[in-house]
């Protein structure tokens, strides 16, 4: 009887990040994103599989790469999504990283029960970042120099929302925001 692979390390927010990351560094092979994400060999491979099955995807001799519907795909999710390294004073660790969801701000409001360890939704609200997780807390009166560079990078509308994440290396960051920005994608 043959033995049951082993259990997938990763979830659906990894092949979104996965997904950002060849479409920002196309081509771009395994090895690299073994070493970009901190995910297993195995791991990579898979998701590169389900990407390819996702007809998002194709192999070059330097490794993967966007096919034309996968240009399609990132051409939208532009649109939707911009993604930032930031230094915020009110993150717990080191690193953090955001990415700016338009028109996403009621998702995220749903989403206060969850709180996210190590990510957190900010949503823009009257001119306002807004902290649903922590009740409402208002970025602008708590910490307004991370207002302020979050409104200069993103430039937030009414209804959009944004995803934090936090760690103690910008890998951890990445991932601790793409998990969170996954739940509402």
């Amino acid at each position: 009887m043959a033995k049951a692979g082993a259990p997938e390390r990763f979830c659906e927010a990894h092949i979104n990040w996965v997904f950002y990351i060849i479409s920002r560094k196309e081509p771009i092979g395994r090895k690299a994103l073994v070493v970009e994400t901190g995910l297993g060999e195995g791991s990579i491979r898979t998701i590169l599989q389900r990407l390819a099955e996702l007809n998002l995807v194709e192999s070059c001799p330097e490794g993967r790469k966007l096919n034309s519907r996968g240009k399609k795909t990132y051409a939208r999710m532009k649109k939707l999504l911009r993604c930032k390294d930031v230094k915020l004073d009110f993150c717990e660790g080191n690193f953090a990283y955001a990415i700016s969801i338009k028109g996403a701000a009621k998702k995220a409001s749903k989403l206060t029960e969850r709180k996210q360890n190590s990510a957190i939704f900010l949503t823009f609200e009257n001119g306002d970042l807004l902290a649903p997780n922590e009740g409402k807390l208002s970025l602008s009166q708590n910490s307004l120099r991370d207002f302020k560079l979050i409104d200069s990078i993103f430039k937030p509308e009414e209804g959009d929302a944004i995803a934090v994440g936090n760690g103690k290396c910008p890998r951890d960051a990445h991932f601790a925001a793409w998990r969170c920005a996954t739940e509402i994608l």
